[in-house]
């Protein structure tokens, strides 16, 4: 059985997502004042995959443009 909450049919804009990423970094950031080697680990691979991943799309996007 599935939770509702995966079933229905609710779903944000592309900018409501994008604003809750942001807020969530922000706080991540306040929260975690000790830099990088204030995270975990594995954390830390995690944000350098997604600035890797980040990256690669803009570097893309500028080719398209």
């Amino acid at each position: 059985m599935t939770s509702p909450a995966v079933n229905s049919d609710f779903q944000i804009g592309l900018a409501c997502s994008a604003a809750i990423c942001q807020e969530i970094g922000d706080r991540l950031r306040i929260t975690m004042t000790g830099g990088p080697s204030g995270m975990p680990r594995h954390m830390s691979v995690l944000v350098e995959q997604i600035e890797r991943t980040d990256a690669g799309r803009a570097r893309s996007d500028n080719a398209v443009n």
